[in-house]
């Protein structure tokens, strides 16, 4: 059986229609999403696992976030794989959830899958108005009562914002602020890796 192959792509800043693009971006930001998926279009091996980590689109329209949701649908049916996505500070929450969902999900948006003996945990870190990230309680309870059901399964989860180290000292404005509650949750537990913004 081969390994699981997974891509993971974050912070694109899709600049929304009629704006100007964000960070003095100097190509267009959707044109740079149709060469990526060029890009995956001539991998060896197709993945069976996408993830968009966060800064989806820069302050975006539902409309905008509509957008971005056909092409994701388009790269599931080309891929044949799974594609999902989560919130970054950069993110309009209102706008994703009108744009982008079926139906509002509540307070945050995480969800999981599985592939094999693997379970896929997606974190919705985001705090409106901020730029650091939270886990909220309810997120962390839900986080380890699958974890606890699953203990044989290897958990890997994503998040926009990074965890707390001695190596993020000077980026303490935009990380984690509860690092120390997720490492909590997590001890113990089969964890196969996690993966923020950050490489």
């Amino acid at each position: 059986m081969r390994p699981l192959q997974v891509i993971q792509i974050s912070d694109l800043h899709l600049t929304p229609r009629g704006q100007v693009p964000a960070h003095g971006q100097q190509y267009d930001s959707w044109g740079k999403l149709a060469n990526i998926i060029d890009d995956i279009r001539r991998l060896p091996t197709m993945p069976d696992l996408i993830v968009f980590t966060g800064d989806l689109i820069h302050d975006g329209s539902a409309d905008d976030y509509q957008r971005l949701h056909a092409i994701i649908h388009t790269m599931e049916a080309e891929f044949d794989c799974h594609v999902r996505v989560i919130l970054g500070n950069h993110d309009r929450r209102a706008a994703f959830y009108e744009g982008y969902l079926p139906a509002d999900p509540g307070p945050y948006y995480a969800s999981r899958m599985r592939i094999g003996n693997n379970d896929f945990y997606f974190l919705d870190s985001k705090v409106s108005g901020y730029e650091a990230g939270w886990l909220a309680p309810q997120q962390l309870q839900w986080l380890g009562k699958h974890l606890r059901q699953a203990p044989t399964k290897r958990a890997f989860l994503f998040l926009h914002h990074p965890l707390d180290g001695p190596t993020m000292t000077n980026m303490h404005y935009a990380i984690l602020q509860n690092t120390p509650a997720l490492l909590s949750v997590l001890r113990g537990h089969n964890l196969g890796g996690l993966c923020d913004r950050l490489p």
